[in-house]
């Protein structure tokens, strides 16, 4: 964003008001933390001046006024909108995101899910002693043939996934196309928007239906199927945080009575999207771990595994894809 799309505040009634909006953040229960990374995301202070309660200026350059900005936190507060929807933006991985109540706002515990499909693929699903979330080595054999071909990010919402895996994708030279797809035209405007400004949207193709509806009769075996459906139990999305309840989009996190729903269709058609040794990896719910082996393993993957996040807990199911027949 160009300078000149700056307003500038008054220092002493900008700090003014942050102390006031800290003791309204204690009192309705809010992260004092949202607030400190609404502020650092709307204005060009830095983490030191919010401490210090100081800058060497005056003046502070904001993308908004106080009265905005004021009236963003109260939509935190009162209504319970999340810090990301009123800033626009997001950060996930390396790079910044544009998100809306049209998308699910992405979440750090999501972002091992493209390591994770690089690593299966070029290693053919092998255990491997690198801790989930170090870097992965810029080895040749990661920039092997194996990484080329197609991909596909099923329910991409705002894009995260899929961007990810091409910016990865590019870093090793890989000759690989990402596809990616999603029942909203809404959610696909903005991950339309997000690659382009990462930079990618030359390296993806988007398209609006269910899951494989939009692949039917194109003759397309991916290489790597990932997804992040949605797989929360219904009467748990009931039970969440306003913020996400209320103000995220339901289609987006409720996974039917059981949570099963959407991973079971997927788990279920895949096979017929894969490349012979092509992953299947996907995000789950911590306790349905065991019941994703159970699924995988009666539908005929191979090497299935639970991969847990950095937290301990089970967060991806990934498995290699069924033999191969006479008949198929």
């Amino acid at each position: 964003m160009s300078r000149g799309d700056f307003v500038t505040i008054d220092s002493t009634l900008f700090f003014k008001w942050y102390d006031r909006a800290r003791h309204q953040a204690i009192a309705t229960d809010v992260p004092v933390l949202e607030l400190d990374w609404l502020v650092l995301h709307l204005s060009t202070l830095d983490r030191l001046a919010l401490r210090l309660r100081s800058t060497a200026s005056p003046t502070i350059a904001a993308r908004v006024s106080l009265e905005q900005l004021d009236q963003y936190w109260q939509q935190r507060c009162q209504d319970r909108v999340p810090v990301q929807y009123l800033a626009g933006r997001t950060t996930w991985r390396s790079f910044e995101l544009c998100v809306t109540p049209d998308v699910l706002i992405p979440r750090p515990e999501t972002e091992a899910i493209v390591d994770l499909a690089i690593e299966a693929v070029a290693d053919r699903c092998d255990d491997s002693s690198r801790p989930l979330g170090s870097p992965i080595p810029q080895s040749p054999h990661l920039k092997s043939s194996n990484l080329d071909g197609h991909w596909v990010d099923l329910g991409t919402g705002s894009g995260a996934i899929a961007i990810g895996l091409a910016q990865e994708l590019a870093v090793r030279a890989a000759n690989a196309t990402i596809h990616a797809s999603d029942t909203s035209a809404a959610a696909l405007a903005i991950a339309r928007q997000n690659a382009a400004a990462c930079g990618v949207a030359d390296r993806i193709r988007f398209y609006q239906g269910s899951w494989f509806e939009p692949f039917r009769g194109s003759g397309l075996k991916f290489r790597a199927i990932v997804s992040n459906p949605p797989y929360i139990p219904a009467a748990t999305v009931d039970q969440l945080a306003p913020e996400v309840r209320d103000r995220e989009p339901r289609l987006a996190l409720d996974g039917g009575e059981m949570g099963l729903d959407c991973l079971s269709v997927l788990l279920t058609e895949a096979p017929e999207w894969l490349e012979t040794d092509g992953v299947f990896l996907v995000e789950h719910e911590a306790r349905q771990g065991a019941v994703m082996r159970d699924q995988l393993h009666d539908h005929g993957y191979r090497n299935v595994r639970t991969v847990r996040d950095l937290a301990g807990l089970d967060r991806f199911a990934i498995a290699l894809a069924p033999a191969r027949t006479n008949n198929n």
